[in-house]
Formats: structure tokens, sequence, C-alpha cells
């Protein structure tokens, strides 16, 4: 048995934080930050030492686009 998780239904997390109408729009630095948190993550959670040195590439090219935004 399959069940389909429809967040538009089962009222979104973004649905309950803002009113409807309201653009959410993330910000470039909160997105590679989040970007890195999870790329971290699944480093630590890899099988293969392959796997976790591809997660390593994207975790050091985040960081650059983050250290090349202004502050």
């Amino acid at each position: 048995m399959t069940f389909l998780y429809d967040s538009r239904q089962a009222g979104a997390l973004s649905d309950r934080l803002y009113p409807e109408g309201w653009d959410v729009v993330e910000s470039d630095r909160h997105f590679y930050m989040r970007r890195v948190t999870a790329e971290r993550l699944a480093a630590a959670r890899a099988v293969t030492e392959e796997a976790r040195k591809r997660r390593l590439v994207l975790i050091e090219t985040y960081l650059q686009k983050l250290q090349a935004m202004p502050a």
C-alpha cells in the first residue's frame, strides 16, 4: 500500500507560517547555508568513499559561492 503526501492538502509548513497571499522568497545566502548543512549530513551518511567525496565537493562549491557574496 502506497500513501502519497500532498502538502497542499495536509497544510504545508509555509502555509502555517505565512498568511495566504504572502510570497516567501528564500535568500541566496540562506539557500546555500541550507545546502551546506544538508550536504554535510549526507556526507556523514555516505555509504561509499566516492559518494562522500562528491558531497564534500558540493560543500566546497557552496562555501565558495557564499564567500563570493557581498556581506
